[in-house]
C-alpha cells in the first residue's frame, strides 16, 4: 500500500535514459538529490521513501516517481526487489486532474501499478533488453514512455472514474496478489469483503470479463513466469505461486504462455 500518493506531476517532451537497473537487497533508500527522474516499481517486499514532506510506503505493485532536483531519502531499512529507471524528461508540479484524459501524462510521485496489465513483466523486459545492449535508444524510449502512460492512465482512472464496484474489484485484485501463495478459496473472499462469493464473482466478471478463479490462475502463472525469469526452479516457482498440484501448474502454464516452464527456461538460460 502507499501511505500517500503525494504531489502530482505533468511530464512532456522526449525522454533520455541514464540507466536501468534492478536491486534485490535489505537496505535503506539512499539520501540524495539527483539531476534526473527516478521511476521504480516494487516487485516484492517493501520500499519506504521520504520526498520532502511526503512519505511513501510501497508494497508489491507500488511505484515511485522521484522528481529531479528534489531531495529524497529512505525511511526504514527494507527488504525489497525493485527495478528502477533514471531518465530525463520535461516535467512540472500540477494539480490532480479534474477530468480523465488518457493522452495526458500526469501521475503522483507514489502510486500503484495496474495489477491486470502486468507492468512487472514490462519492467523486467525493459531491464533485460537494456542489459543485453541489443536495443537502440529509440526502442528503449518508446518502452519507457509506454510504461509511464500505463501508470498515468491507471492513476487517473483510480482518482476520477472509480465507482464503488470498481474499487471493490481493484481491492480484490490486490487481495489476490498479496496472497498468491496462500489459500484463495471462496470463504477467504467472503470474510475479507463481507459479500457472498457469488455476488463478488458477478461484480468481478462484469468488470474484467473473467471469473475470480480464472484471474487468480492467470496471476499465479504470471508470478511463476517472473520467478522463472529470475532463475527459480520450476518446482519452487509453482509452489511460491500457489499451485499445490505440480501437473496442474504445468497444464495452466502451457495453456496461458504457449510454452512449458522447461521450454521457457531452456530459451532464456542456455
Amino acid at each position: 500500500m502507499t501511505v500517500s500518493t503525494g504531489p502530482w506531476y505533468r511530464l512532456w517532451g522526449s525522454t533520455s535514459i541514464d540507466t536501468i537497473g534492478r536491486i534485490t537487497a535489505h537496505y535503506k533508500h539512499p539520501n540524495r538529490l539527483l539531476p534526473y527522474w527516478v521511476l521504480g516499481i516494487v516487485h516484492s517486499g517493501e520500499r519506504t521513501i521520504q520526498v520532502g514532506a511526503d512519505a511513501g510506503r510501497l508494497a508489491t505493485g507500488g511505484y515511485f516517481l522521484l522528481p529531479p532536483h528534489i531531495y529524497h531519502e529512505g525511511i526504514n531499512e527494507d527488504m525489497h526487489d525493485v527495478t528502477f529507471i533514471h531518465f530525463g524528461m520535461d516535467g512540472a508540479p500540477t494539480e490532480p486532474p479534474g477530468r480523465f484524459n488518457a493522452d495526458d501524462l500526469v501521475l503522483p510521485i507514489f502510486g500503484e501499478s495496474p495489477v491486470d496489465a502486468n507492468v512487472h513483466r514490462s519492467f523486467h523486459y525493459l531491464h533485460e533488453i537494456y542489459q543485453s545492449e541489443l536495443a537502440g535508444e529509440r526502442f528503449l524510449h518508446v518502452q519507457l514512455e509506454a510504461l509511464l502512460y500505463q501508470l498515468s492512465f491507471h492513476m487517473q482512472k483510480r482518482l476520477l472514474m472509480n465507482s464503488r464496484n470498481s474499487r471493490l474489484c481493484d481491492d480484490m485484485l490486490k487481495f489476490i496478489l498479496a496472497r498468491l501463495a496462500g489459500d484463495l478459496n471462496a470463504t477467504a473472499f467472503e470474510r475479507q469483503f463481507g459479500l457472498s462469493y457469488r455476488q463478488l464473482n458477478l461484480i468481478f466478471k462484469n468488470q474484467f470479463q473473467t471469473t475470480i478463479k480464472q484471474k487468480t490462475v492467470e496471476m499465479r502463472v504470471d508470478h511463476a513466469f517472473n520467478l522463472l525469469m529470475l532463475g527459480e526452479s520450476i518446482a519452487s516457482a509453482a509452489e511460491k505461486s500457489g499451485f499445490q498440484d505440480y501437473f496442474y501448474f504445468l497444464k495452466c502454464f502451457k495453456k496461458l504462455k504457449g510454452v512449458t516452464p522447461k521450454e521457457l527456461k531452456k530459451s532464456y538460460f542456455r
